[in-house]
């Protein structure tokens, strides 16, 4: 039982963090798209195009990290669930 309880608090605590993460990858989305309508036309557009770029991509990254760091912590929680049941039954 207390296997258990500590498995899904862990896959909770991961799960939460990723989510935290979309939502703030689409907040900065909607930054993104008002920034860029704001500098149309203007010199700045091109930096501060090329700038929001840079972070959008870093912000898809970390995105991508999250979601396979959620599928190696449920396979690495799935592994140690067996193991356990494999010494302990």
């Amino acid at each position: 039982m207390i296997l258990r309880l500590s498995q899904n608090k862990k896959l909770f605590i991961t799960k939460q963090t990723h989510t935290d993460f979309e939502k703030s990858k689409n907040e900065h989305f909607n930054l993104y798209n008002h920034l860029r309508n704001e500098f149309k036309g203007k010199n700045e557009y091109g930096s501060s195009l090329n700038y929001l770029n840079n972070i959008n991509k870093k912000i898809e990254n970390l995105s991508n990290y999250l979601e396979l760091n959620v599928f190696q912590n449920m396979e690495l929680i799935d592994n140690v669930s067996e193991e356990f049941k494999r010494t302990h039954f």
